[in-house]
């Protein structure tokens, strides 16, 4: 799966972190930078949506398509996943090719070279709020997680929408859900298909201009006009560093949100730290030790 970083001009440090890091876990990420927003035709932007944002997605659903892509991962750039990503989608893999939500049976295509399948439009791995389907409360599959986050680490509102599930008490913390998406909002982390890239350009473009892109794409799921998978709790959290430095379109400046207790930046960080002086004066001290056995 081809994966996208959008990211608009205020975040180029927080870019360079997470290119740094996907060295570690060696999947290429294409850069999808803003553009100026005040080039797009007012008539092209709904009220209260950023077009920076909403051009961004664009962007990224645009490439699907002119590069015939089967799937691909778009991502923001201010957010945090578990170090132990490689896992989880492994785990997540697993579920999907064998899953009881599909409508249909696989084709011979999807079981030779798509591991998450091709029976979705949107797969949602990256919300800040969500909500199941009222009547439709039974289609869930419930699989066992290692790298799950603790409840400690898991949002009030995921929670939430876990006990609407039948998912809660010593479950939580061991237990990941996926279920068809009704009601998720943000775009933090969601893959494509590129038959949805093209639905979504033509649907979010002139035809249904409502309001800023995730919402956009969570009133579409909620009106059937596109299939989609909600992962929960999500795979990709939103990462805060205070301030301007932060890429949101409504930073919190007094909230440091540093994502799950598995933390891939704090990870990256512990990998790459360096104490030079400290090494040069730890060798030192081994040294006279030596010295003194020695003697």
């Amino acid at each position: 799966m081809r994966a996208f970083l959008l990211t608009l001009s205020a975040g180029f440090l927080i870019v360079f972190t997470v290119v740094t890091y996907t060295s570690f876990i060696s999947r290429a990420i294409k850069l999808i930078e803003v553009i100026d927003g005040d080039s797009i035709n007012l008539k092209a932007i709904p009220d209260n949506a950023d077009p920076n944002l909403r051009a961004l997605n664009w962007d990224a659903w645009r490439f699907v398509i002119e590069n015939n892509l089967d799937t691909a991962l778009i991502l923001e750039d201010d957010i945090d996943w578990d170090e132990d990503i490689h896992e989880i989608f492994q785990d997540l893999s697993i579920q999907m090719q064998n899953s009881t939500l599909r409508l249909d049976s696989p084709s011979d295509q999807e079981q030779a070279s798509a591991p998450y399948g091709l029976d979705w439009d949107v797969l949602v791995m990256g919300q800040c709020v969500d909500k199941a389907h009222p009547e439709h409360h039974d289609l869930v599959l419930v699989y066992d997680d290692p790298n799950v986050p603790s409840r400690d680490d898991t949002e009030f509102v995921f929670l939430k929408v876990m006990k609407s599930l039948g998912v809660s008490g010593d479950d939580v913390g061991k237990k990941r859900l996926l279920y068809p998406a009704f009601g998720p909002a943000c775009t933090m982390g969601y893959a494509v298909t590129r038959k949805v890239a093209q639905r979504l350009l033509l649907n979010l473009s002139y035809l249904n201009l409502r309001a800023p892109v995730d919402l956009d794409i969570s009133w579409t799921l909620k009106d059937g006009r596109l299939r989609g998978y909600t992962v929960t709790p999500p795979l990709f959290t939103p990462w805060r560093v205070g301030g301007q430095k932060d890429s949101d379109n409504m930073p919190d400046p007094d909230q440091l949100i540093m994502g799950n207790g598995n933390c891939a930046r704090v990870a990256m960080v512990d990998e790459l730290a360096m104490d030079n002086w400290g090494n040069y004066a730890s060798q030192g001290t081994v040294e006279k030790k030596n010295e003194k056995v020695n003697s």
